[in-house]
């Protein structure tokens, strides 16, 4: 045995030894850790006794001590919540927690088969614990529904790359009941770089428009509720690294310094830096230089996650597999610049004016933002610069090259 192979053995029973420490700390916290499960499971309960599970009121009388998040998803989910709270609070808590690790791993199944192929090493999965701040640890621990959302997700993107845009479509919906957003991957079906599926594109729209048109008329009140839940939260930094709060985090800066920015502006600038995302991934994806569908899903990701006004921490999950790809396989030098950006995120960064702590917070705290917009500028750029013949996408898998 080599001295490199014994290392790599060595390094995977460690990395192995460290998810499972993770997962049996879990198993013996019930009540440290979950807490966003704790609002779906007495969420459900409160459904079940005629309250309103989207008043934190009702959520406290029903669990007899104080709930600190409110229910913030669609009233179709609470069914399956209520069903999970008819078990006691400890054993609904290992159920949810042991079908997360299910999905988990089958989430694992998906990107090393169908994405990244013989691509996906060692460090991919040293990735996976401690990429984006411990994205699936945020998830697992706070015991979010992200994971079963990113399932939905990246089964879709899987029929994708096989060309069943109706399969793609169901699973988008299916995730999509969650929070809402995922639905704009549907615009993949209509994408420059992908077979254009104008008609299936307009039909799972309107599937989803008429599924949640019949909750509403299932259940308006509770509907109304949803609806105005979501832009009440307002969470900012290390746990939603989002372009919406980290404007609101530089304005509130430049506030405490005498420069007061209206609310009107601050989703003006939001609205005009997410306008620029799109717009520049739509121009790249028209020149996408190799036949990999692949390409178009990863640079959506990306795309998604900046243009969101609220991306929580667990939510960057659905970054792992790109940011691999991204580093591992884009020619022409962008990996050094990568780099590069990496090298000058220093944790005491110069600053004028006295700003430096100022600014050491909100780097640190929206770290994962800076790393999702390095990788989706460094595949834009690429894919924008790319001339005939130029380039073609290095290694073995989904590598064929194609004139631009």
């Amino acid at each position: 045995m080599t001295v490199t192979k014994f290392a790599r053995i060595l390094l995977g029973t460690l990395l192995l030894a460290y998810a499972l420490a993770i997962v049996v700390g879990l198993v013996l916290n019930v009540e440290k850790y979950q807490w966003d499960f704790a609002t779906y499971y007495y969420a459900g309960q409160a459904a079940r006794e005629g309250l309103n599970p989207y008043e934190l009121d009702s959520l406290s009388a029903v669990a007899g001590k104080e709930v600190g998040f409110p229910f913030a998803y669609s009233p179709i989910l609470l069914p399956l919540f209520s069903l999970l709270s008819q078990f006691e609070f400890t054993w609904a808590y290992w159920v949810y927690l042991a079908l997360k690790v299910v999905c988990l791993g089958v989430l694992l199944w998906l990107w090393r088969t169908k994405f990244l192929r013989d691509e996906a090493a060692l460090p991919f999965y040293l990735l996976c614990i401690f990429g984006f701040g411990g994205a699936i640890y945020a998830d697992l621990a706070a015991g979010n529904v992200s994971m079963f959302e990113q399932v939905a997700l990246w089964l879709g993107f899987a029929a994708l790359t096989k060309d069943r845009p109706v399969r793609f479509s169901l699973l988008v919906i299916i995730a999509s009941l969650f929070k809402l957003t995922p639905i704009l991957f549907l615009l993949l079906l209509i994408t420059p770089g992908l077979r254009r599926r104008a008609g299936i594109f307009l039909g799972a729209l309107a599937g989803f428009l008429v599924l949640n048109g019949l909750t509403y008329l299932a259940a308006p009140g509770l509907y109304r509720d949803f609806l105005s839940t979501a832009p009440q939260l307002d969470d900012r930094g290390a746990i939603n690294p989002s372009t919406l709060a980290l404007v609101r985090d530089l304005s509130d800066l430049l506030g405490r310094k005498g420069i007061l920015i209206p609310p009107l502006a601050e989703w003006a600038m939001y609205a005009a830096f997410a306008g620029g995302i799109v717009l520049l991934t739509w121009l790249a994806l028209r020149r996408r230089p190799a036949e990999d569908t692949r390409l178009p899903i990863f640079l959506a990701c990306l795309a998604f996650a900046l243009i969101m006004p609220r991306f929580k921490d667990y939510a960057y999950i659905l970054l792992l597999p790109p940011a691999y790809f991204v580093v591992r396989r884009m020619a022409g030098g962008k990996v050094r610049e990568i780099g590069l950006v990496l090298l000058v995120l220093s944790q005491t960064p110069p600053a004028p004016f006295g700003l430096s702590g100022a600014l050491r917070n909100l780097l640190w705290g929206y770290y994962p933002w800076l790393l999702a917009l390095a990788l989706w500028a460094a595949g834009v750029v690429w894919l924008i610069e790319a001339r005939s013949g130029e380039v073609q996408l290095t290694g073995s898998a989904g590598g064929r090259q194609a004139a631009t």
